[in-house]
This record gives structure tokens, C-alpha cells and sequence, in this order.
């Protein structure tokens, strides 16, 4: 572009700083931990893998004069497609990626960077696209962004510990592993980073990652759900469990009971019909439940009410009525299974982490008032039949001890 008289010549165009935008970058809104490595088994469900491996491993290290909280290096392993060079390198460009297929579960090309460095400072990915192809390494160090000013990615040769690592999950085939290294923001800057309190915290972390895996990826968790390809997924050698918000194996006459289920079609701008389902479930009272270890599992609470949304058989948002109405305890045993296709993501105005979505205003309008209110009905019926029964048995219990108490008295 030329310099047409009161433009600005190409030499004198200014340029994005490299060093503001990789930091900047680091704030895109992921605040969990859990959710940010979301986006990484995304990418290996992309990749076709039926095996994911998460690893969590203590390191400890200084960058210069300061101490980063680096005591954990976090891993994903898969055994999926892997990457060739150029792959590769689109894949960890910022918008890269591969955009030719629509029901990809990365939509922007910024999921596995942008998660990656909310929590640390180098991010590797280490490929092979068959089982005896060259082992490939691209890493973003931000450290390296910020010295030199420039988005360079670094590519180098892997080395015989991460080939290792990725042969415990994709021995004989094709795969990837993706590294997150100087961690500084998973967990805070503990004075004694080996102490009972980093440890108890890190705990703390995994656990809350591998709830977040069970009822995220449940459909692909689940060997009898076929909406989804079944996968196995392993956190510090110990198999991910799937949680199912909807208690479903809890069967029998005050078990799970399916309330409403519709299909809702739906116009798109083009004017093509899609759909999207709509089921809603009133789970058990807590008198029904199985076990008490059941009941607990299940968490009834006004939290976890309402809404549980799915793209792509990935749940992308749970709890909620999305303003339909405010959390209730009366309607803490109601949950709703919304499912949609890629289709529907410009409609839905899905976000970049996938983790809210804006219905029409027409559908909005009509869960609301032709879909909710008998589903409501019916959960607040459960809740307060089942409590009111338990109040009465509470009172008629309390009543024959005092009974009897009379009765010793008299005696």
C-alpha cells in the first residue's frame, strides 16, 4: 500500500506490540483452571483421539532474580490424528486452526492459547501425524515474546522425555502432547511451594478438574450414551468418571422422571430449518435416592438447577434458568437437558470459551412460557409433597417418643 498523499507511508504504519498483546492476551477471561484445560481435550476430541491422558506433575524452577510458582507442570496427551508441520504451526497460530469443519468443537482458533497462557508462560505442543513420524515441537514462551518483541513461534526438536511421555498414551500411532510449563497462575505464591498448604491447594485444583471432566464430556464419558464417540479419559492414572446432572440410573416409581421433551425447530437466517432438543428432568427427592453416597453425588442444590446446555454433545453451561426466573429451592430437583448442532452458533451467539450462549428472542419467549412452566409445576410438587411427608413423619416420630416418655413417667 502506497503512500497516496495524506496517508501514512508502509514504513511508517504502526505495528501491533507483540510484548502488549501476548500479555494482554493472558487476560481473556478464563479464571479456571479447569475449564481452560476444556480446551485442550476439545482439541484432541477434534483430533479423533478415544484416549486422553492429563498429567500433573511437580517442577520447580526461577526465572532470573524471580521465583515463579512453577512447582506443577500440567499435561495433555492424546492418541489422536497429530499434526504435520504446517498443521502445526496453523494450529498454534492465534486464529489458526482448522476451520473447514463446522462441527469442530474449537470454533475461534484462540482456545488452546489463550487458555494455555491465562496460567503459564510456555506452551508446547509436541505431534507426530503417524506412528513412526518425526516427533515435531512448537512452543509459545512469552518471555521469549516480550525479549524480542515479535510473534515468533519456536520450533524445535523434542525431546527423548516427551516422546516418552506421549508413548505412554499413543505408543504405535499418531498423537499429541501439550505442555504447559512455568506455571504462575494455577496456583498462588505460596512461601513454602512444597508445603501442606501448595499441596492441599493443588489437590483441590485436580479434584475440581476431574468433577469438571466428568460432567462436561459425560455423553463421551458414557459407553451407553450413542450421541457421542466413546472415549476414555485418565487424570494422574486414575480413570475420569462421568457424572450425569439428570440421575438417570436412579429408576422406580419416585426415581427420575422425564417431564417434557420437545423438539424445537428452528429458522436460520438463510432460511434453512435446524433443531435443537429440549428434555426436562425432575430428579429424585432426597428421601428417594438410592444411598445417601448417591444423594451427595447428585448435588441437589439451587446452583445446579435449571439449565444444562450441550454443543456438540459438550455441555457448555450448567445451572441457571438464563433469566427466566431466579433460583428457587422449590425447583432445586428440576434440571434441563437443551442440546443443539454447530448450526445453531451463530444464532445462539455462542462466546469464545463456548461457555454461554443468548437465545432468539422468540424461542427465549417461548421456553418461557410454553415449555417451563409445567416442568416448574412439577419439580415444586416433588419437592414439597416429598417435604411436607417428611415433616410429618418427623413430627408423628417425635410424638411417639414423647409417648413413650409419658408412659416411663407414669410408670
Amino acid at each position: 500500500m502506497g503512500n497516496d498523499g495524506d496517508g501514512i507511508d508502509d514504513e511508517e504504519m504502526p505495528m501491533f506490540n507483540a510484548e502488549m498483546m501476548v500479555e494482554s492476551a493472558r487476560f481473556s477471561g478464563y479464571k479456571d483452571a479447569a475449564m481452560a484445560l476444556g480446551e485442550l481435550i476439545d482439541n484432541s476430541l477434534q483430533a479423533g483421539a478415544t484416549k486422553v491422558d492429563v498429567l500433573v506433575a511437580e517442577k520447580q524452577n526461577r526465572v532470573g532474580s524471580r521465583r515463579v510458582w512453577q512447582a506443577h507442570e500440567i499435561a495433555v496427551l492424546d492418541n489422536g490424528c497429530g499434526m504435520d508441520k504446517d498443521t502445526l504451526i496453523k494450529g498454534m497460530q492465534y486464529g489458526g486452526g482448522d476451520k473447514d469443519d463446522p462441527k469442530r468443537l474449537g470454533k475461534f482458533g484462540l482456545g488452546l492459547k489463550t487458555a494455555s497462557t491465562a496460567f503459564c508462560r510456555k506452551l508446547s505442543a509436541v505431534t507426530r501425524d503417524k506412528p513412526d513420524g518425526k516427533l515435531l515441537k512448537a512452543t509459545w514462551d512469552l518471555d521469549h515474546v516480550n525479549k524480542v518483541n515479535e510473534w515468533e513461534l519456536l520450533l524445535s526438536s523434542a525431546s527423548d522425555f516427551e516422546k516418552k511421555t506421549l508413548d505412554e498414551v499413543a505408543s504405535g500411532s499418531s498423537g499429541t502432547l501439550v505442555v504447559w510449563d512455568e506455571i504462575d497462575r494455577v496456583l498462588k505464591d505460596y512461601v513454602d511451594p512444597t508445603g501442606y498448604n501448595a499441596v492441599q491447594s493443588l489437590a483441590k485444583k485436580t479434584g475440581s478438574f476431574k468433577k469438571h471432566a466428568g460432567m462436561t464430556y459425560q455423553r463421551y464419558l458414557d459407553p451407553d450414551d450413542n450421541r457421542a464417540r466413546n472415549i476414555k479419559m485418565i487424570l494422574n492414572g486414575e480413570n475420569i468418571t462421568l457424572w450425569d446432572p439428570f440421575c438417570q440410573q436412579e429408576s422406580g416409581e419416585d426415581g427420575t422422571e422425564i417431564v417434557a421433551n420437545s423438539d424445537l425447530p428452528i429458522l436460520l437466517p438463510d432460511g434453512e430449518e435446524t433443531h435443537a432438543t429440549i428434555k426436562a428432568f425432575v430428579v429424585p427427592h432426597k428421601s428417594d435416592f438410592s444411598t445417601s453416597e448417591v444423594y451427595n453425588e447428585a448435588n441437589i442444590t439451587t446452583d445446579m438447577e435449571g439449565f444444562y446446555i450441550y454443543r456438540e454433545n459438550r455441555l457448555i453451561h450448567h445451572g441457571g434458568f438464563m433469566g427466566m426466573r431466579v433460583p428457587d429451592p422449590h425447583f432445586s430437583l428440576l434440571r434441563i437437558e437443551f442440546s443443539f448442532d454447530h448450526q445453531l452458533d451463530q444464532a445462539f451467539q455462542i462466546d469464545i470459551k463456548k461457555s454461554k450462549i443468548r437465545l432468539e428472542e422468540k424461542l427465549y419467549e417461548h421456553i418461557k412460557s410454553k415449555f417451563l412452566p409445567a416442568p416448574l409445576n412439577a419439580a415444586d410438587q416433588r419437592y414439597r409433597g416429598k417435604n411436607k411427608k417428611a415433616v410429618f413423619e418427623k413430627a408423628g416420630s417425635a410424638h411417639e417418643r414423647s409417648n413413650r416418655a409419658i408412659s416411663r413417667q407414669e410408670k
